[in-house]
C-alpha cells in the first residue's frame, strides 16, 4: 500500500535489506528526520552479510556490496566507502609493534567466519596478505567491532565505524587503505511508489554527509 496520511504524509511500510554494518552504524541511527516527517511511515531494517538476501525479493529497497543482476531490479552505485586495520591502544602497547604489514603475521586478528562468507569484497585480509590466520572469527562486522574494541586483537573495519571510536587506534594507517562500495537496489515495479522515492532520496542524503563515505550518483 503506498498512499498518504493525513497532512500529506507518507504511510505504509519500506523494509530495507542492508548489510549489517550500513543498517546499524549509519542507516539506524539517522532515521530521525525521516520518521518525524512521516510519522505514519514505517520503517523496517533487515540485516544480513549474503548474497541471497537480494535473491529472496522480501524487500523495497536493498543496499548491497555487490551489484547483483538487474533483471527485475534498478541498480546504481550508492557510496564508496573506506576501511581501515583498527586496534585498541591497549592492546597495541602489550604486544610487538606493527610497522609493515608482515608484523600481522604475529598478532590475533579478527574477521568473518571464512565458511560463511560469500561476498568476495569481504574478504579484505586475504586482500591485504593472503595466509594470514583469523583467530576470532564472527559472521557480522558488529562482532568484529565488539571484539576489536575489548582488545582482543586487529581487525578490519569500516573508517565510519572505526574512526568515530575513541577507544580504536588505526593501524598501517598509510599502508592499508581498502575502498569498497555499496549498490543501491530497487525492484522495478516499486520503483515509481512515493514511499519508496522518500526512502532512496534518505538514502542518498544520508551517505553525503556521513564521513568515510564519498556518495555516488
Amino acid at each position: 500500500m503506498d498512499s498518504l496520511a493525513t497532512g500529506g504524509r507518507l504511510s505504509g511500510t519500506v523494509r530495507i535489506a542492508t548489510p549489517d554494518g550500513f543498517g546499524a552504524f549509519l542507516l539506524a541511527p539517522n532515521l530521525a528526520e525521516l520518521c518525524a516527517k512521516h510519522p505514519d511511515l514505517d520503517i523496517q531494517i533487515v540485516t544480513a552479510t549474503r548474497q541471497d538476501v537480494v535473491a529472496t525479493r522480501e524487500f523495497d529497497i536493498a543496499v548491497t556490496l555487490e551489484p547483483p543482476s538487474p533483471r527485475s531490479v534498478e541498480v546504481s552505485e550508492l557510496a564508496d566507502y573506506k576501511l581501515g586495520l583498527f586496534a585498541t591502544r591497549g592492546y597495541l602497547a602489550a604486544h610487538p609493534r606493527i610497522t609493515r604489514v608482515l608484523d600481522l603475521r604475529d598478532h590475533r586478528l579478527i574477521g568473518y567466519v571464512d565458511a560463511l562468507l560469500d561476498i568476495p569484497a569481504l574478504r579484505i585480509l586475504d586482500d591485504i596478505l593472503p595466509g594470514l590466520r583469523v583467530s576470532i572469527q564472527t559472521n557480522n562486522i558488529t562482532g568484529q567491532w565488539t571484539a576489536v574494541a575489548g582488545g582482543l586483537g586487529v581487525g578490519v573495519l569500516p573508517r565510519y565505524l572505526g574512526d568515530s571510536d575513541p577507544r580504536l587506534e588505526r593501524v598501517l594507517a598509510e599502508e592499508v587503505t581498502v575502498t569498497r562500495k555499496y549498490w543501491l537496489v530497487v525492484p522495478r515495479d516499486l520503483h515509481r511508489l512515493a514511499r519508496v522515492r522518500t526512502a532512496v532520496a534518505m538514502l542518498r542524503t544520508l551517505v553525503a554527509t556521513q564521513d568515510g563515505l564519498i556518495p555516488r550518483d
